[in-house]
């Protein structure tokens, strides 16, 4: 059984055995984390989270108004479709 799925999997999607595939997968891992490890670093050397949090609740409170707005049915401050519409749809779900 194990060997028609292995024969299956290299016929339709040109891969070896399960473990090769695995080992493959291991290797781009590393050389993921080795290539963007220093990268990373850097970026947390230089924005620290203190740094980022505060940009984060900024932008994410400066879209409340819309979300809020958007979630009512409104686009550009005019109703965009009746609210019984709205309140028909929240009712069903």
């Amino acid at each position: 059984m194990a060997r028609t799925i292995v024969k299956e999997l290299k016929n339709y999607y040109g891969v070896g055995s399960p473990c090769r595939t695995l080992l493959y997968c291991l290797r781009l891992a590393a050389l993921y984390y080795f290539f963007t490890s220093p990268t990373i670093a850097a970026v947390h050397r230089l924005l620290p989270p203190v740094v980022i949090e505060p940009v984060i609740i900024v932008i994410g409170l400066s879209v409340a108004k819309v979300a809020s707005e958007m979630a009512m049915g409104q686009a550009g401050g005019e109703q965009a479709y009746p609210y019984i519409m709205f309140v028909f749809v929240m009712n069903r779900l």
